[in-house]
Order: C-alpha cells, then structure tokens, then sequence
C-alpha cells in the first residue's frame, strides 16, 4: 500500500516530504543537511515512488541545509528525467543568491516544467497554485 504524504508525511534521509491541502508537494530538508549523489539519488527515487507517477507542484525549502556536493547539483541539473513536476519552487533564505539562482535556472538548466527560487514560503505557495491552475486549464 501506497504511503500517505497528507497529513503528517514521510521522512527520506534528508528531508520531509509532505502533501498539502492544495496538491502542493513540499520538501523541507533537514537542519543542517549534507546532500551527496548518493543521498540525492536514494531520495529522488523515494518522492518518485511514492507518487507513483502522479503530476504534482514541488515546493523545496532549502533553507536549512549547509551543503550539496557538486556531484548531487549534477545529478538534479542533468542527470535525471523528471515525469512528476509540474512546477518546482525552491526557497532559499538569502535575497541575493535568490536573483543568482533565478538566472542560473533560467539561464543554463532546462527543464520541461519551470523553476522558481523564492525567499518568502507564501509567495513560493502561490505561485505554484496559480501555476498548477493554469496547467491544468491549457492542458
């Protein structure tokens, strides 16, 4: 049987994952987490499975992490296809690496669904709403 992600969610190694009210996925690393290939890999595929190919708006609170190797960045930037993001904001606590972010994501990676970096949690949320309505309408 399928987990549940409503309600009080899942742990993966690095994060809580947990599904609101409005369909939107959140993922909150943990303090101080240290993401690797490895660990970026074991989680991806959990969220993945857990899904079970259901679309959904992604909101990743990056917050409280202290370090990704640039293996893992790899991985999350090429290395993977993406079949369950319909939009993807992350949030991120520092207003100028937010505008680096923005360009960078906009600039060099492309994905299939857009990205987002936002330093406030409400904008982050309703953008992805606004997004996934939208979505939804034009498909």
């Amino acid at each position: 049987m399928k987990p549940s992600l409503n309600g009080s969610g899942i742990s993966t190694t690095q994060s809580r994952v947990q599904m609101d009210g409005e369909g939107v996925l959140h993922i909150k690393l943990f303090k101080k987490a240290k993401i690797n290939l490895e660990t970026a890999q074991k989680d991806f595929q959990q969220i993945d499975n857990l899904l079970l190919k259901q679309r959904a708006p992604i909101l990743v609170d990056i917050r409280n992490s202290t370090e990704i190797s640039d293996e893992a960045i790899k991985f999350f930037s090429k290395g993977i296809k993406i079949d369950f993001i319909i939009a993807l904001a992350v949030l991120e606590q520092n207003p100028i690496r937010e505008k680096i972010m923005n360009f960078f994501m906009e600039e060099l990676i492309h994905y299939e669904f857009p990205i987002r970096v936002f330093t406030k949690e409400e904008h982050a949320h309703f953008w992805l709403v606004d997004y996934t309505k939208q979505f939804f309408l034009l498909s």
